[in-house]
């Protein structure tokens, strides 16, 4: 019984390490990373099994992005700059992230966990 103790506090103080080692890298990724161009865009979300969302008006300022959706909502989440776009968390365990494609537009699918539900657009807006 006491190895399997030893067992299992090995691995737990294995995985809380390994968690902990990646979680330190992100922010280091994101302090060097140029992110998602501030600018108007048009969001669009399409989730796997669903009707997409639609486009609504989203700006993106401050590191933030806004979405403004009907009678006067609007959702705002914070990114986290990567090399090549931006990452959002939203809510735990749903990440959308977004990639660079074109000369202004960003990308990218949306994920629970390490399961991709759908993917979502930015593209400018003029």
């Amino acid at each position: 019984m006491t190895n399997l103790k030893t067992r299992l506090a090995t691995v737990a103080a294995a995985a809380a390490i390994a968690t902990g080692g990646l979680v330190a890298a992100v922010p280091a990724q994101a302090q060097a990373a140029p992110g998602i161009a501030a600018g108007n865009y048009w969001y669009e979300v399409f989730s796997y099994g669903f009707i997409p969302s639609g486009k609504a008006p989203a700006r993106v300022s401050n590191g933030h992005l806004t979405v403004y959706g009907g009678l006067g909502m609007k959702n705002v989440q914070r990114i986290h700059a990567t090399p090549r776009g931006g990452y959002i968390d939203q809510g735990p365990g749903q990440r959308y992230l977004y990639r660079k494609v074109g000369r202004r537009s960003y990308k990218g699918d949306i994920m629970w966990g390490v399961v991709p539900i759908g993917h979502s657009v930015l593209t400018p807006r003029r």
